[in-house]
């Protein structure tokens, strides 16, 4: 069965309005509850736990760019738009940096601040 190259693309648009709804919702309930639960907040707690939604939001973000650039891969191949595709490559790409740096740079951007709040508390006693 063959889909005609504006079902596909009308497909497409819907699956991209969905992906960005559902990342948009999955980023405000988690900064709700950051705000919704902080009492009295410890330095060293507080960066823990924005270490956590830092790397979190960041991953969902970098998922949502990977999945509409495999939309708009299976788009470009759908339509035979070269142009399409190679979007969609940068996208994906985009996604996949975005996750490492959720990965990989929050946690060392979070020891760095606990090191230097240690520091700076070890220094004003």
């Amino acid at each position: 069965m063959q889909r005609s190259n504006t079902e596909l693309s009308a497909r497409c648009a819907k699956a991209k309005k969905i992906t960005t709804i559902v990342i948009t919702a999955m980023c405000a309930v988690t900064m709700f509850t950051v705000t919704a639960f902080a009492a009295e907040v410890d330095p060293s707690n507080f960066i823990t736990a924005m270490k956590k939604i830092l790397r979190a939001i960041l991953i969902m973000v970098g998922a949502g760019f990977a999945i509409f650039g495999v939309v708009d891969i299976s788009e470009g191949i759908g339509d035979n738009n070269g142009a399409a595709k190679s979007t969609g490559i940068k996208k994906t790409m985009a996604g996949a940096g975005i996750i490492m740096a959720g990965i990989v740079l929050v946690p060392v951007l979070a020891d760095m601040m606990t090191d230097a709040f240690a520091d700076g508390t070890a220094a004003g006693t």
